[in-house]
């Protein structure tokens, strides 16, 4: 145990034992407590085109759709297609009852009639679907057909130029409107429904919602560009992207989010759009147009929202991807913290002990997106995929870092700090708790001043200032009450100036004698007697102005500060102080500076280096 507390640094200290533990104590175990913090960069698998960045590169740096796609999908040229139908599997209706409606249906080809403006179409146990009719969403309803096989169609039978006539699902209180036609199939276990529809009238319900289409108003109309370069993206992806034999894509993110036509309620005939005439615009402008490889072959132009930086390469070569930082990106740079214990549920381990990442690709700071994760645990080490990682844990890609520290290092760390701040070694139960915390991310300078704070230390203060002012150490309620004095927002100046102040501190330290009581406060203080000229001169302003402010005023000199700073510096960094540190501290010191000064070297590289070096 070190003989000398930091509280020496004020007063003149005497041996004082502390009243209260820092921490209460908790089971010795190695593994990780608290959160762990975890920083990374970008949204999604980072493949192909990022949005934010079309965003970026149309806004800051002014460039063109094409110079756009050229940049993501390196390899490929641009192409042109017909406006050839396609199938989207609308993934929420699977293996239920679909109710459709519209002014005017026909199943099959066959016109309902006039009074139904609703079908029920039901799959029986042997594959072929049962059609019921009704004059509206809420039925009721009657049998019509029945043994329909699959594939069937349910499509408009009037004007397709009036949105009113399109196909409507059914959903709850309102209906979904579809343009195209909807075909029922049967999957061999359940059911599907897919909507049928050019891939440019599909494009409409896809690219806003992939894509704000308020950012075509962004630059000027320079972001115009960046919807132009998601429409060929969209319309690249889904032609090149059969899903199964009935479907070419999906209505999700699995595929493509796509919304349909519009909304309304069932009992309104007043329409909410989900398209967008900026992002039809996009998509007119770009009609026709895909992305192609060297054979002609349409390509699968994955996109994402974010790449942070450096897209993830694959199918298109990985690229420096300057223009996702642009402003407003916050999925650029992000950070998350997770419970460690959490984490575990997450990841389905023990209790965690330690993490890494052991691989990374090279492309990027912090050495780019992650390979390979390897998590310590109590029964062993487990190792991760960066993907596998992402998708367990739910962050935002597979570009992070962990803000965690070795658990040998922070049990020196804590080691450290039990003997300069506390004076004493901790118990294996409190140093295990404080270095786990530290090891999930914790940070070095809350602990600091959790410990600074601690009833025990300011116990040890109060004490130090007793025994320098005082002669004595302190009794139950003078701890509790300059602890109470301390917690609400005093300084150590104003708890020197209070107790060296008093009636007591005059008689013990001056036996009366204003003069003989400045040279001990002196002593206490700035660590030297004082002068004959400095009693007579501090004395007479005790007498005018009272000893608290004589006090204070010494505790605040600058003598005083730098003598504090400089002890801060040799018990917590074992070297004096700096011109610079002077510089920084010396001020601080005439408020509340002391803790912080104290928490700010505990927070420093160089205090974390030693303490490795003093407890390894």
């Amino acid at each position: 145990m070190r003989a000398r507390r930091l509280v020496s640094l004020i007063v003149v200290a005497a041996g004082v034992v502390g009243l209260v533990g820092v921490r209460e104590a908790s089971p010795a175990r190695a593994a990780l407590q608290g959160d762990v913090q975890i920083s990374g960069h970008g949204y999604g698998h980072g493949r192909g085109l990022s949005q934010w960045g079309a965003r970026g590169y149309a806004v800051d740096y002014g460039w063109g759709a094409a110079q756009i796609l050229d940049h993501y999908y390196g390899g490929t040229v641009s192409g042109s297609v017909d406006n050839k139908d396609i199938g989207v599997e609308l993934l929420s209706r699977g293996g239920k009852d679909v109710a459709v409606t519209a002014p005017k249906l026909t199943v099959q080809g066959t016109p309902v009639d006039a009074a139904v403006k609703a079908v029920l179409i039901h799959r029986n146990p042997s594959g072929t679907f049962k059609v019921l009719r009704s004059t509206g969403c809420a039925g009721p309803w009657t049998g019509w057909l029945d043994g329909v096989p699959s594939g069937f169609v349910v499509a408009n039978g009037a004007s397709a130029a009036d949105p009113a006539n399109h196909v409507q699902i059914c959903d709850g209180g309102q209906v979904i409107g579809y343009r195209g036609d909807l075909q029922i199939v049967n999957t061999g276990t359940s059911s599907a429904v897919v909507n049928r529809l050019p891939v440019e009238d599909y494009l409409r319900g896809v690219v806003p919602r992939e894509m704000p289409a308020s950012w075509a108003d962004l630059g000027g109309g320079k972001g115009a560009q960046a919807l132009r370069s998601q429409a060929v993206a969209a319309r690249s992806y889904a032609i090149s992207s059969p899903r199964n034999s009935y479907a070419t894509t999906c209505d999700t993110t699995t595929c493509q989010v796509y919304g349909g036509e519009y909304t309304r309620a069932v009992t309104s005939t007043t329409r909410s759009t989900r398209e967008d005439p900026r992002s039809d615009a996009a998509i007119a402008a770009t009609r026709g147009l895909v992305r192609k490889n060297a054979g002609g072959t349409v390509m699968r132009t994955e996109f994402s929202s974010s790449t942070g930086g450096w897209t993830a390469g694959g199918t298109f070569p990985a690229v420096e991807d300057k223009g996702d930082a642009t402003a407003g990106n916050s999925n650029h740079n992000w950070s998350v913290a997770i419970d460690a214990g959490r984490l575990a549920g997450m990841l389905g381990t023990p209790a965690i002990t330690g993490i890494s990442v052991t691989e990374r690709n090279g492309l990027g700071i912090d050495g780019g997106r992650v390979k390979t994760v390897v998590v310590d645990t109590t029964g062993g080490s487990r190792t991760f995929t960066g993907s596998k990682f992402r998708s367990l844990t739910g962050l935002k890609s597979d570009w992070f870092k962990f803000n965690v520290r070795s658990y040998t290092e922070s049990l020196s760390f804590t080691k450290a700090v039990y003997t300069d701040v506390l004076g004493r070694s901790g118990a294996p139960s409190e140093l295990a708790s404080w270095a786990g915390s530290l090891a999930a991310g914790t940070q070095p300078g809350s602990v600091g001043r959790s410990f600074l704070m601690s009833t025990e230390h300011l116990n040890t203060v109060i004490a130090g200032v007793y025994a320098g002012a005082l002669k004595r150490g302190p009794d139950l309620n003078g701890y509790r009450s300059w602890g109470a004095y301390l917690r609400s927002g005093k300084t150590y100046n104003d708890l020197a100036a209070a107790i060296y102040g008093s009636s007591e501190s005059l008689q013990k330290l001056g036996s009366g004698d204003v003069r003989v009581w400045v040279d001990g406060l002196y002593r206490g203080l700035l660590g030297r007697g004082a002068g004959a000229s400095e009693r007579a001169s501090w004395a007479a302003q005790a007498a005018t102005r009272g000893r608290a402010y004589v006090a204070i005023t010494i505790s605040k000199s600058l003598e005083a500060r730098q003598r504090r700073v400089n002890g801060y510096y040799t018990e917590l960094l074992q070297r004096g102080v700096d011109s610079a540190g002077l510089q920084t501290w010396v001020p601080l010191l005439l408020g509340n500076g002391d803790v912080d000064v104290q928490v700010s070297l505990i927070s420093s590289a160089e205090y974390w280096n030693r303490a490795g070096v003093r407890f390894p």
